[in-house]
């Protein structure tokens, strides 16, 4: 790959240098046109229909770089939602952590891949590094989130059913209020209320797994028990998320279904 002049070195070159990048990994990469601004998103559709994504988000000089695996390309303010298993445009949790926390790996393991690459400044040398970076994601990390929502994928299905319930019942809004929801969902609202800070720490991969879940990334951070979050509180408190996709959510589920 040429060498781009510092003078160069924009947001733009930044995108087209990467997906030529991607394109030698996988030919079906393309860049996500829902994401704009200083972030940049890189996706691919699997067999089972999951967006591949990687994702970059610039600050200042910086780029930092994650990884997922989406059943939603759409653009969102959030960095972690039950849409998506992994990070996405996350500065605090890149692909350094991602291996760190999801694989169990330190440097000092054996099995510490050479290369991985998590955020730098774009200097001379860095497409050149980006060449191994952005493999090693889809050699390790890729398979892992696969086994964890196809181990899952019951609990996934039940999740999105109980989604479509809600989702499909005539002209709702994007702002929906708790007592409509809990109306129509015939729930306790108080229970939603209650459990409003373990619902938005839930992405799809640990809806997946259950268990003990952190509300944080930072693994020293509180536990709570992810079963004892109620489908409905997880859906509610991430309805921005579920109604931007609700004209998909069938498709959502055909696509647990196929894991």
């Amino acid at each position: 790959m040429r060498e781009i002049p510092k003078e160069k070195r924009t947001l733009a070159n930044w995108a087209s240098s990467c997906l030529q990048i991607l394109h030698a990994i996988n030919i079906e990469y393309s860049r996500n046109p829902c994401v704009k601004g200083r972030f940049i998103e890189f996706i691919r559709v699997d067999d089972a229909g999951l967006y591949v994504s990687h994702s970059f988000v610039k600050i200042r000089d910086c780029y930092y770089l994650s990884f997922a695996l989406l059943f939603s390309k759409s653009d969102s303010a959030r960095t972690n939602h039950p849409l998506m298993a992994g990070s996405r445009f996350d500065h605090n949790y890149t692909i350094y952590r991602q291996f760190e926390q999801e694989l169990g790996l330190t440097r000092v393991n054996p099995k510490w891949p050479k290369g991985i690459w998590s955020f730098a400044v774009w200097r001379k040398n860095t497409m050149d590094d980006l060449r191994v970076g952005l493999t090693l994601p889809e050699i390790h990390l890729y398979p892992h989130y696969r086994m964890m929502l196809a181990k899952g994928k019951k609990r996934l299905i039940s999740l999105f059913r109980r989604a479509a319930q809600i989702l499909g019942k005539g002209e709702l809004s994007g702002d929906i209020s708790l007592d409509e929801f809990s109306d129509i969902m015939k729930c306790n609202p108080n229970k939603i209320i209650k459990t409003r800070n373990e619902a938005i720490a839930l992405d799809a991969g640990k809806i997946a797994v259950g268990g003990d879940c952190h509300y944080e990334l930072n693994p020293f951070s509180g536990t709570f028990f992810c079963d004892d979050v109620s489908f409905d509180s997880i859906i509610f408190n991430n309805w921005d998320v579920f109604y931007l996709e609700k004209s998909r959510i069938e498709d959502i589920i055909l696509i647990v279904e196929s894991l």
